[in-house]
């Protein structure tokens, strides 16, 4: 029996309150912020200075930072510096998460980020990474797939014109990639993992990232996507 590793989030910040910290990072998107004109960005980087403060964040000598908790600032460390970071969103009729798992030497720090520009952050140890995963890609009520290879037309899938008899209703839509602070540290091109997790039956297509190429199908097996998704650090 597989016990499921919970992870509990240690601290939440926005995409503003990243910004006022100097936290944005290259590879973790801002869609709160991203979705803002330049005035209504510096707005909110205004409310967020004022609701840090109101949390009991004291602004440095000159009044141009804050001064952010050491435990807080040793995580964004490890963020900053994490070579590579394994990207994972997560799709439900709840809508969408992702997480990003920037790896550190012995630890991995989890930032899940919602389509607020929210972020919780969290962290694991590298030996109990895999229990998290499992337990982030977790789809009660879907099945193993079956039967033949499935090719659809990239305009096909845009437009909604796929027949989903094969997975039944989308219990969990997966997209798994790697970003890597070095592009020559990978061996490969960048690969973009999917993951239809559904009532009839689970689906993968693995595609190199911006390739326009027909998106290929395979069945799966629901206990073999933590593995899938682990080879990607592999590559």
């Amino acid at each position: 029996m597989v016990t499921a590793e919970r992870v509990l989030p240690l601290v939440r910040l926005t995409d503003e309150e990243l910004v006022l910290m100097g936290a944005t990072h290259p590879a973790v998107a801002a869609p709160f912020l991203d979705g803002l004109d330049p005035a209504g960005r510096q707005l909110a980087a205004q409310v967020a200075y004022r609701s840090l403060c109101a949390h009991g964040l004291e602004p440095t000598a000159d009044g141009a930072a804050l001064v952010v908790p050491d435990g807080v600032v040793s995580m964004m460390q490890v963020r900053a510096a994490a070579g590579e970071v394994l990207f994972v969103s997560r799709t439900t009729s709840h809508g969408q998460v992702v997480r990003y798992h920037h790896f550190g030497d012995q630890i991995v720090v989890l930032e899940d980020v919602a389509a607020d520009g929210v972020h919780d952050f969290a962290l694991v140890d590298r030996a109990r990474l895999t229990d998290a995963l499992r337990t982030f890609v977790s789809a009660d009520g879907a099945i193993d797939g079956t039967g033949e290879p499935v090719v659809i037309a990239p305009d096909d899938l845009s437009a909604g014109r796929v027949d989903d008899a094969r997975w039944g209703e989308i219990v969990v839509h997966l997209d798994a990639t790697v970003w890597r602070a070095d592009p020559r540290a990978g061996t490969d091109p960048p690969v973009l993992l999917g993951f239809l997790l559904g009532t009839a039956g689970s689906w993968c297509s693995r595609n190199v990232m911006g390739d326009p190429a027909p998106v290929e199908l395979h069945p799966v097996r629901v206990s073999e996507v933590v593995d899938g998704i682990e080879a990607l650090m592999r590559t």
